[in-house]
């Protein structure tokens, strides 16, 4: 189908959503492609009509750090090598669970 220059026609996603598309190609937001945003949580602000990551919060100690859409991740590595909250997790591995008994000294379901 042609389509006039400059014009945008919007569909509707599997999941419901209106996705713009021009000249027949969807746009989709492109996936995080580093590792380091499984233990960042990314804060996103609307500014001049864009989606623009303003700051991540470590999942492991909640502290807040600036970051840009435009910048590297390099400062969220370095802050994983020295975050305390990760030093703790990983010395500690993972944490068994306690299990709770009975006065007649079974286990409580």
């Amino acid at each position: 189908m042609w389509m006039a220059p400059g014009t945008r026609t919007e569909s509707t996603s599997p999941t419901g959503t209106a996705v713009a598309s021009t000249y027949g190609k969807r746009s989709r937001r492109r996936g995080p492609t580093s590792r380091v945003w499984l233990d960042f949580e990314e804060v996103t602000a609307v500014q001049g009509g864009k989606e623009v990551r303003v700051s991540a919060i470590c999942l492991l100690c909640k502290n807040t750090l600036s970051t840009k859409s435009s910048s590297g991740t390099g400062h969220l590595k370095r802050h994983l090598d020295l975050c305390p909250a990760k030093k703790e997790k990983d010395r500690f591995g993972i944490t068994q669970s306690l299990l709770k008994f009975n006065v007649d000294g079974s286990v409580v379901h």
